[in-house]
């Protein structure tokens, strides 16, 4: 299997992980990126690694790589808190598979880990500088007896014996291979934002929304807040623990995300001034405790953005012996529970130990969709449970039992 030539669509955390899982088995993968360099696009602000998604990573990154990811999360109390928008706290809305922060970022974790995306991207491209090729849009495939044949648009034509699609929620090849499968708009948006956590601004937040994760829950809407306060600049880190690695400075911030119905949150997104979207942000929390309309009101403006929340209503079946899917792909879901690029980094470390023990390529990519088939209609499903239960009305909650 070592011989096969393994084309990934896509650098993205379930993409460049499944080429970091072929690494460590002598399997070389080329990862195609329409991204001109690794910082043409922001990749957005935190990422919360579950469990699942942890074992993942430390399958297939190098173990002095895996130690720098927990030690470059962020450091939290390990506490999850669950408010109403006056800050008063709530019982009964916790999705089933939510797990306290970890405290222990340097030693194998016991709960979720928040790593901030573009510091989870250095550290999965470490290593592949000469297998990743920035700048490759992907046109046109096709699948001949002897391969997968790639068209770029910059011209340039590739074979590979196995294409493995991990470029997000809007796959050509899953348009093409699977056209009844792309994703639905749920009706639902997420507004982001990040607030700097300087000494100026940390003295103007409520202390409540700087000890570990809250989720505030207003009438069909709800607010994710977590501080992400690092243990030591990123360069020193690295320097600790991966010297191979080259990471990006980052200072502390307060992460917050907003998911609800397009129409409570302002309209589906446009292209709208930095002016538009606080306009949106003060119309959101309205009537909210200070502490919240504060905190929210604090956010770097250049950091807002929305997003239309596309999901896959069922899980595909599809059988090839020369075409995989992984991640959004193939299994878009809500930001709600985080479960979509956790779900991904474990379809990509599970397509890798398929592909390095299995005969062939072919047998590989059967039991690899088979074992997704099951995987990924489990994680719609409770992604689809987490959403609806941080979307509900408050007063469904205060009359909870």
């Amino acid at each position: 299997m070592t011989t096969l030539s393994i084309g990934i669509i896509g650098a993205g955390p379930g993409g460049l992980c499944l080429a970091q899982g072929l690494r460590r088995f002598g399997i070389h993968a080329t990862v195609f990126e329409r991204d001109t360099t690794p910082q043409a696009r922001d990749q957005g602000y935190r990422l919360r690694i579950d469990p699942s998604g942890q074992q993942a990573l430390a399958a297939c990154l190098p173990p002095a790589h895996y130690r720098l990811l927990c030690a470059g999360s962020a450091q939290n109390s390990g506490e999850s808190n669950l408010w109403d928008p006056q800050l008063a706290p709530l019982t009964g809305r916790r999705p089933e598979h939510w797990l306290p922060s970890s405290q222990h970022q340097t030693q194998e974790p016991s709960g979720d880990l928040g790593i901030h995306r573009q510091t989870l991207r250095e550290i999965l491209l470490a290593g592949l500088q000469d297998r990743v090729r920035f700048g490759h849009t992907l046109r046109e495939f096709a699948q001949t007896p002897q391969g997968v044949e790639l068209q770029f648009a910059n011209g340039e034509h590739v074979r590979v014996d196995v294409l493995i699609a991990a470029d997000g929620v809007n796959s050509l090849v899953r348009r093409r291979c699977l056209p009844e499968a792309g994703p639905e708009d749920s009706g639902a948006v997420t507004l982001y934002g990040k607030t700097p956590l300087d000494a100026a601004t940390r003295a103007q937040l409520a202390p409540e929304l700087l000890n570990g994760v809250s989720v505030i829950f207003a009438d069909g809407v709800s607010l994710v807040v977590e501080p992400m306060r690092f243990q030591a600049p990123m360069a020193q880190l690295a320097a600790d623990y991966a010297p191979d690695c080259r990471l990006s400075p980052v200072d502390d911030y307060l992460y917050w995300a907003c998911i609800g119905s397009a129409e409570r949150l302002g309209g589906a997104p446009g292209l709208e001034e930095n002016t538009a979207l606080q306009a949106r942000v003060r119309h959101i929390s309205q009537g909210w405790a200070p502490a919240l309309q504060t905190a929210l009101a604090l956010a770097d403006p250049l950091s807002l953005s929305v997003r239309t929340v596309q999901v896959t209503a069922t899980m595909p079946e599809w059988h090839s012996e020369r075409i995989a899917f992984l991640g959004d792909a193939v299994h878009a879901m809500s930001p709600a529970g985080g479960l979509g690029a956790n779900t991904a980094l474990v379809d990509a470390a599970s397509l890798a130990a398929h592909l390095a023990h299995s005969d062939s390529a072919a047998q590989a990519l059967r039991n690899y969709g088979t074992e997704l088939q099951t995987r990924g209609a489990a994680a719609i499903r409770l992604s689809r449970l987490a959403s609806e239960r941080l979307q509900q009305n408050s007063e469904a909650d205060n009359s909870a039992p």
